[in-house]
């Protein structure tokens, strides 16, 4: 990444400010390296021991990914599911993981490994559905879940077929409205391009805002189809509706038709 000060505004200064976010650093993601994110990027540099000058370099990015891929996992409800939990907690485990080469290789192996075999990826491939296909399988596979087999069949790379084979299966609860679970898959379409969409896994209920939490392959910080620079699986805020260019139409449901008392 490039090191950014006081006065730069460009993308990768959203990046910087989406990092110091997760690490619990706040300032406004706007791309405008102003006095606020100079404060908050030297109050980082302190805490971390690292020269305080307040410009973003080499040291400052490295200490940043550091912070930003050990912070807690998401809190899931108590009323959500086991299944869900199990889901959830799949999914912060790979926040670590960054592209290598747009849509061509990950910085983990064991990463790169799984989403070969379980997700079905190629090299080339948009892949957050094949992302979402191995987060489910292994929290399936770990709960025994009767459904493993079936949704090895209903997940492919394409978003918008994966959701159509959900809803024309039937064994899931598929839901276009803005019900967010724990565990659910979010399903997006292009505004550019109805055939293209991107999927997540989200990872809370509806909050008072109208706007959920997830966890999603091949994005970045400005939450694109085919992610920026710096992307990779990434926690985001979504909303039911419009997410810039993307919209979010519906929800599929992991624990199946169970959940419906619990709505």
């Amino acid at each position: 990444m490039k090191t950014l000060r006081i006065g730069d505004n460009n993308e990768d200064v959203k990046i910087l400010q989406k990092y110091l976010t997760e690490c619990g650093y706040k300032c406004a993601v706007d791309g405008d390296f102003g006095k606020k994110t100079e404060a908050q990027v030297i109050k980082f540099q302190k805490d971390n021991g690292l020269e305080a000058d307040g410009i973003c370099g080499k040291l400052t990015w490295k200490k940043l990914d550091e912070k930003r891929t050990t912070a807690p996992e998401p809190e899931v409800p108590a009323e959500a599911t086991e299944l869900e939990k199990l889901i959830v907690a799949e999914a912060a485990r790979w926040t670590h993981v960054r592209e290598k080469g747009k849509n061509n290789d990950f910085s983990d192996p064991e990463f790169t490994k799984l989403i070969r075999t379980l997700g079905k990826w190629r090299v080339g491939w948009a892949w957050c559905a094949c992302f979402a296909s191995v987060v489910w399988k292994l929290a399936f596979e770990k709960a025994n879940n009767p459904n493993l087999a079936l949704i090895g069949k209903l997940f492919t790379p394409s978003v918008i077929r994966t959701f159509n084979n959900f809803k024309k299966d039937a064994t899931f609860k598929v839901v276009q409205a803005n019900e967010p679970r724990p565990g659910a898959l979010m399903c997006m379409r292009s505004k550019g391009n109805a055939a293209n969409g991107h999927i997540g896994i989200v990872t809370s209920f509806l909050k008072a805002d109208g706007t959920f939490d997830t966890i999603e392959g091949n994005t970045g910080a400005r939450g694109l189809r085919e992610g920026d620079r710096g992307e990779g699986v990434v926690k985001k805020r979504r909303r039911f509706g419009a997410n810039g260019s993307l919209t979010c139409f519906g929800f599929i449901y992991p624990d199946a038709k169970k959940v419906d008392k619990e709505i």
